[in-house]
């Protein structure tokens, strides 16, 4: 699917369940793109561990403090609040920190990861879409109802990833019953995983 995303012209939208590898595929493609001088790229979601998360994983695939600083420099992350713009992610004695980006570059590509949330938020949606990059990736969770009452653009290529990783064959089995989706997902590893248990909750009035 990385091979697919490199070798496809223009923008595209990954779509698979929770689990499958979306973050997985960004990260890498990420990585590629960066390893390019010229390149600048801004990793949008809503939250700021999911941000970290992305730095810290991008930093240590990279040997040598002077490349992983040139690296992490042309990294841009936008998260809530989207208001504030952009932040730049340094490496200080083991210590991730986030600062104000001092000017906005020409980016060659923006990733909005959890796309679904960002896109039925009007507000959100209005802010990411005020920084424009010369290819769009956005990761979208397609496994329940979450793309109701909105679209995503058109004009982009859809991947479809199929295989859930973490999740046991009775889990992927049971979130069959939640999804609104026709697309069959299965377990990658195959393996069948603890029993499920049942919860009852009470529910309070009103």
């Amino acid at each position: 699917k990385l091979e697919q995303c490199l070798t496809t012209e223009g923008s595209f939208h990954i779509k698979a369940p929770a689990g499958a590898g979306k973050t997985f595929v960004a990260l890498h493609f990420m990585l590629r793109k960066l390893q390019d001088p010229g390149s600048h790229v801004l990793f949008t979601v809503k939250n700021l561990p999911l941000s970290i998360f992305v730095v810290r994983w991008l930093a240590g695939r990279i040997k040598g403090h002077t490349k992983q600083s040139k690296l992490l420099a042309r990294l841009h992350l936008l998260f809530e609040p989207l208001g504030d713009g952009p932040r730049v992610a340094s490496v200080t004695d083991g210590r991730i920190e986030m600062k104000p980006a001092q000017a906005q570059p020409s980016y060659s590509l923006i990733v909005v990861d959890e796309a679904h949330h960002i896109w039925r938020d009007p507000l959100l949606r209005s802010a990411v879409e005020d920084y424009k990059a010369e290819r769009q990736m956005l990761l979208s969770d397609a496994s329940q109802g979450l793309h109701d009452d909105f679209e995503f653009p058109a004009d982009l290529t859809v991947v479809k990833l199929t295989e859930v990783v973490r999740c046991s064959k009775r889990v992927v089995s049971a979130a069959r019953k939640f999804q609104t989706t026709d697309v069959e997902y299965r377990c990658h590893h195959e393996s069948d995983g603890p029993p499920l248990k049942s919860h009852l909750f009470d529910i309070k009035p009103g």
